[in-house]
């Protein structure tokens, strides 16, 4: 078994741990890599702040599970986003037939769905959910 105590960045004592033997130079990257930055409640926490500074509801869920999160949401919310402006922009004129602008409307409304989970495992499960499967609703 291969374990090693080390401070994150935050002061935050941490610990990297492997069952089994043989892991050692694992454990010491892991352990490496934990001194860099700081530990999972302290990333969950500055991620509460961030997201309520652009106007996002707060996660809920492990510190960890949060932490993670937390680096997915921005980027799937903003993925969806472009693609649908890029949408917008390849309609020109389009964009305001009647039909059209209604399912531009919808596509929004998913957009707002999708910025409104507050479930850290929900972003962890569908982090490689498509952006065209959001602006369709099916998330």
């Amino acid at each position: 078994m291969s374990r090693k105590t080390f401070t994150h960045s935050c002061g935050h004592a941490g610990e990297a741990f492997i069952p089994g033997c043989g892991y050692g130079k694992q454990v010491a990257y892991m352990a490496e890599q934990g001194e860099h930055q700081p530990c999972p409640a302290c990333r969950a926490k500055a991620a509460q702040e961030t997201a309520t500074a652009e106007g996002l509801p707060a996660l809920e869920g492990s510190d960890r599970q949060i932490a993670w999160a937390a680096d997915i949401r921005p980027g799937m919310i903003q993925q969806a986003e472009q693609l649908l402006h890029s949408e917008v922009a390849k309609l020109g004129d389009r964009a305001n037939e009647p039909v059209i602008a209604g399912n531009l409307q919808k596509a929004r409304a998913n957009i707002e769905r999708l910025r409104a989970i507050t479930n850290a495992g929900w972003w962890i499960d569908n982090r490689s959910l498509p952006s065209k499967f959001v602006l369709v609703g099916r998330f």
